[in-house]
């Protein structure tokens, strides 16, 4: 999926839906894993969308990333935080899919947030109790 984004029910009823559904209704996946990852094209593109503006569909994809603020040049800290409030965005909107909260209500499915770091390659994984990334096994 571009930009790791899933349309909240029911949006976008199309591929994405269909995928959610058919994996987590049908095929029945213990897990569901939504991962970002650093510099991110999409994620700049969200940034500056007036540079998508010839490409109607990839612009309004995009506004699922619910981009506050817009910068033609982000810094590599603008564009992890960008990246990171948007797979808690799309970890959100996964929950709104019927097939997603039905399994989440049975407790049978986990979701996860992730985000790889290109330059290290390293993986950090969203804790939401406290709302931060940190790397697997940090406390």
């Amino acid at each position: 999926m571009i930009g790791n984004i899933v349309p909240p029910y029911p949006d976008a009823i199309g591929g994405v839906s269909a995928t959610i559904e058919y994996a987590v209704g049908v095929l029945r996946v213990a897990e569901v894993i939504v991962c970002g990852h650093t510099d991110c094209g999409v994620m700049k593109g969200a940034l500056n969308p007036d540079a998508l503006a010839a490409f109607p569909n990839v612009a309004a994809w995009l506004r699922y990333a619910r981009v506050e603020h817009r910068e033609a040049e982000p810094s590599a800290e603008v564009l992890l935080d960008l990246t990171e409030r948007n797979v808690v965005a799309q970890l959100k909107n996964l929950r709104t899919h019927p097939a997603v909260s039905a399994r989440l209500e049975e407790g049978d499915l986990s979701l996860y947030g992730w985000v790889y770091h290109i330059g290290p390659g390293l993986v950090t994984a969203y804790d939401a109790a406290t709302g931060q990334f940190k790397k697997p096994g940090s406390a």
